[in-house]
């Protein structure tokens, strides 16, 4: 992933347990989360990106790590000029809460998609937002 982080193809957050969280040394280098921001690269498709792997270690859900890495990724999507975003997620996992309750809208389902990590084949469900524009004057950052 490095060249494309160094070549603003990628976007990249990492976010780590908060104090307190784990045990020693360790809990404080562990990654809790990740998400992945990647902008279209076409001419005609500047205005919008994917969202890719948003995962929260099992240890670190349900403190709302995933929804803040979903709000930092869009901010700044909308500091670039990024109107349109869209994501893919498993059917039915607990991620489609989050993406309704983030006002995400649901495309559809894509069948046999992806496989899960034991090879076993999963629809796919496909979601997408609308961004805010940014105001007249202000100068997306690239």
């Amino acid at each position: 992933m490095a060249p494309d982080v160094g070549a603003g193809r990628l976007l990249l957050w990492v976010a780590h347990p908060e104090a307190g969280s784990g045990s020693g040394a360790d809990a404080d280098r562990r990654i809790a989360g990740t998400v992945q921001l990647r902008p279209a690269s076409t001419a005609n498709g500047r205005h919008r990106a994917e969202v890719a792997k948003l995962m929260v270690h099992r240890a670190d859900r349900g403190h709302g790590l995933a929804g803040r890495l979903l709000a930092a990724l869009e901010a700044a999507a909308v500091g670039r000029g990024i109107r349109t975003l869209v994501l893919d997620t498993e059917t039915d996992s607990p991620a489609e809460r989050l993406y309704a309750a983030a006002g995400w809208t649901r495309v559809g389902a894509v069948p046999d998609f992806a496989t899960d990590p034991a090879g076993v084949p999963r629809a796919t469900t496909v979601y997408y937002k609308a961004l805010p524009v940014p105001a007249a004057g202000t100068a997306p950052v690239c």
